[in-house]
């Protein structure tokens, strides 16, 4: 079972990065003046590298790739069996 999850904003910001040219993916994000995510540089200058993770908020929760629908909840439910009998207790008499 894979567990994920999406904050749109991040999301956005990764895009806008990777899409700008001369996107860098080992350049690291620092925000200070003149370098990568410079606030007061332009857009086409600021989106060099990817965006920090900071304040990340997630608003869609997946499971196996797929999010969860209230009108078909039955969509969302997955078959468990136990792999086996439960094991023996362990007993230990000193």
């Amino acid at each position: 079972m894979l567990l994920s999850e999406i904050d749109p904003v991040q999301n956005n910001a990764v895009n806008a990065a990777v899409t700008t040219a001369g996107f860098s993916e080992t350049a690291v994000w620092s925000g200070q003046p003149g370098g990568c995510g410079d606030p007061s540089a332009t857009n086409a200058n600021k989106n060099k590298c990817y965006p920090p993770a900071v304040n990340y908020s997630p608003l869609y929760y997946l499971v196996n790739g797929v999010g969860f629908n209230k009108t078909t909840a039955s969509n969302s439910l997955f078959p468990t069996l136990p792999a086996s009998a439960a094991p023996e207790p362990f007993w230990c008499a000193w």
